[in-house]
């Protein structure tokens, strides 16, 4: 669950600043999920939120977005993950979060509710364990999004079938930074040593860059837009790319059409609110 504060700038350490407050249904998992299913992708989740009024509520989002949540299990160990978030007049952010229940999810769960299927595409982020992440990785093609920014076991690395950082990430699995698009390609290779056979760099307004060990690779533009919030941006992205995968687009199609999404998204505010349906992209002249 997102608690959100806008304000026209960041404090600084000891300063205060006012503030406006809504709180929107988010999570890397959700968001994924349900703009994955918005574009019409067959999406089961799996999960752990607390038994509590934002772990049903989150868990009734799922269900109204057509997505089987048979596996989101609900604890009474602890309480549903919570994010703090401050969202400054350029739409940027900073976030901190207390993972709660995402932790008690367990290897077990991905065991009981996710069939091996060597073309399924599982999209796994880094709010689970890693013994998690290991496991949903023996079920199908694993696209690894690896946010937040941690340490990332090889183990994890050489069984991702595709990985997609942002800058700041792909800086955090490297050692190498990745300040703009020229960049992405030293970045990338770096990444693909590390055991994935594609790398995807997303780059904010610069769009995205993609590189596989086949030796190639493509920048994909992105639509130019006034970005409100971009709270979930990476999310829409990686949802996007994983439904138009899932149809069997090829990547740089897939990838171009999910930069497009996620442009969208960043015109709205909050987490899943933001995230737009396939129709939506139609009226607003975008089909995908």
């Amino acid at each position: 669950m997102d608690f959100v504060w806008r304000v026209p700038e960041f404090p600084t350490p000891g300063a205060s600043k006012q503030a406006t407050f809504a709180r929107f249904p988010g999570g890397k998992g959700a968001n994924q999920a349900i703009q994955a299913a918005r574009l019409g992708a067959s999406v089961t989740a799996i999960g752990c939120v607390g038994d509590e009024i934002y772990g049903h509520e989150l868990k009734q989002l799922l269900i109204e977005a057509g997505i089987d949540a048979a596996g989101v299990r609900l604890t009474k160990d602890t309480c549903t993950a919570m994010a703090g978030i401050l969202v400054n007049a350029e739409g940027q952010n900073m976030i901190s979060i207390d993972f709660g229940a995402n932790l008690h999810l367990n290897a077990e769960d991905v065991k009981a509710y996710m069939p091996r299927d060597p073309h399924r595409i599982v999209l796994c982020q880094l709010e689970v364990t890693d013994d998690v992440v290991i496991e949903a990785a023996q079920h199908g093609r694993l696209l690894l999004n690896p946010a937040p920014a941690r340490l990332v076991p090889e183990t994890i690395l050489r069984s991702a079938w595709m990985v997609t950082p942002n800058q700041e990430e792909a800086a955090h699995l490297t050692g190498l930074t990745c300040e703009c698009k020229d960049d992405a390609p030293s970045v990338a290779a770096a990444l693909l040593e590390m055991g994935p056979e594609h790398a995807v760099l997303t780059l904010g307004s610069e769009g995205a860059y993609w590189a596989s060990k086949s030796g190639n690779s493509e920048f994909i533009p992105t639509t130019q837009v006034v970005a409100v919030d971009t709270v979930a941006a990476g999310d829409s992205l990686n949802g996007s790319l994983a439904a138009f995968l899932s149809e069997g687009a090829l990547i740089p199609d897939a990838l171009f059409r999910a930069c497009r999404v996620a442009s969208v998204s960043v015109t709205r505010h909050g987490a899943i609110p933001s995230l737009p349906t396939r129709s939506e992209m139609s009226a607003l002249g975008f089909p995908v």
